[in-house]
């Protein structure tokens, strides 16, 4: 079974469905037909579903849900579409796939569960990535099985260059966040930091009770919370207007997170 783009998964699911991925804006490969044709061939002598699409815009949770596996028939796309340009993406030997946004997102397919993930976010701006600039590709370290080390391609935010270069720490949005991650990871398996190397925002006490204790931003709570209430009780009769202030962090470095490599 066979659907164009743009074209929706059908209610009922197979045992076992394949979604084939073929959408270009570049050059289009001549073995593109040959490749859905040979898979949908599979699936007929195999009793499994094949749909082919070209619509980048299925990669989410919920039509992903409808599939067993997720095939990349030579695709490439732009920045907008999602699909790292040129190439698929970077497959793990756990089945993971990394493909790169030029918007600055590390997306991360589980073909096990069907889930997408953000690894990162460099958050390029529409500027930015206008004509040849973001982020531009994903690489798996040969050991990456062991080493869960990946390398990306990405265009400098301030000059005119490109970077490569391997991520040495992640953030977690908050301190909590890199706890819950710390947590993952040690059930998971990866060495923190040797493998994976967390950190948070704020600076809360109860990550400096932890082993190994997660590198965090701190940030002055106390005075960010006088500094909302203030306003909001000055202001009250005065009517409410909109303001930004912008809060100076301290980057608190602690064992979650390892020297950065040489690249």
């Amino acid at each position: 079974m066979r659907t164009e783009r743009g074209g929706a998964a059908r209610a009922h699911a197979a045992p076992f469905r394949v979604l084939v991925h073929s959408e270009v804006t570049g050059f289009g490969h001549d073995s593109i037909p040959a490749g859905i044709d040979a898979i949908e061939k599979l699936g007929a002598e195999n009793g499994f579903e094949v749909e082919a699409t070209e619509d980048s815009t299925v990669f989410h949770d919920t039509y992903l849900a409808l599939f067993q596996a997720v095939v990349f028939n030579n695709a490439n796309s732009t920045p907008e579409n999602g699909v790292r340009r040129g190439r698929g993406p970077s497959v793990a030997p756990d089945r993971r796939g990394f493909f790169a946004r030029r918007t600055g997102k590390l997306k991360v397919i589980d073909q096990r569960t069907m889930k997408v993930s953000t690894a990162l976010d460099l958050a390029y701006t529409p500027e930015m990535t206008s004509q040849t600039d973001g982020l531009l590709g994903v690489a798996l370290d040969p050991g990456f099985a062991s080493d869960n080390r990946l390398y990306l391609l990405h265009s400098d935010k301030t000059g005119k260059q490109l970077n490569l270069s391997r991520p040495t720490c992640g953030f977690a949005v908050t301190d909590v966040m890199a706890v819950g991650a710390l947590a993952a990871l040690r059930e998971a398996g990866p060495r923190v930091p040797e493998d994976v190397p967390p950190a948070g925002f704020d600076d809360i006490p109860l990550v400096r009770e932890l082993s190994p204790a997660p590198t965090t931003v701190a940030l002055p709570l106390t005075a960010m919370g006088e500094d909302v209430i203030a306003p909001a009780l000055r202001e009250r009769s005065a009517g409410w207007r909109a303001r930004v202030v912008r809060v100076a962090g301290e980057l608190v470095v602690r064992e979650s997170t390892a020297t950065p490599p040489v690249v």
